[in-house]
């Protein structure tokens, strides 16, 4: 199994820096990294299993994949209005895809849950 968190803005590298080397208690560092990655601005991703996938084109949403053979594609066509998504995929061989953003999406929240689902949604 894999765990991979990764940041796509420079900054949030210095955070999770910082937060290792602040001395944290062992047993709650994953539970504090990815709560902190959660609560701040900036894309996130939380990937757990094997072969998940992510393309994202946008500068704030967060994504955690947990399971296998996730795959979820995002672009935002609209970066004056920002969607700040939310995106949780649970379970094996799940596909997101989203193309295009509008007031609707601003703070919209994706929870998919089970085995072999499909979700497409088009803006435009």
């Amino acid at each position: 199994m894999l765990l991979a968190t990764c940041s796509c803005i420079a900054q949030e590298n210095k955070k999770v820096k910082d937060l290792i080397t602040n001395n944290k208690p062992k047993e709650n560092t994953e539970s504090y990294l990815l709560s902190t990655f959660i609560n701040n601005a900036g894309t996130n991703v939380t990937q757990i299993g094997n072969n998940n996938h992510s393309s994202i084109e946008t500068n704030t949403m967060n994504v955690v994949q947990n399971g296998d053979n996730q795959l979820l594609f995002y672009a935002e066509t609209n970066t004056l209005e920002e969607s700040n998504l939310t995106v949780q995929m649970q379970g094996n061989n799940n596909y997101i895809e989203i193309f295009g953003n509008n007031s609707i999406m601003d703070q919209m929240q994706i929870n998919l849950s089970g085995s072999d689902k499909t979700i497409i949604i088009r803006n435009y």
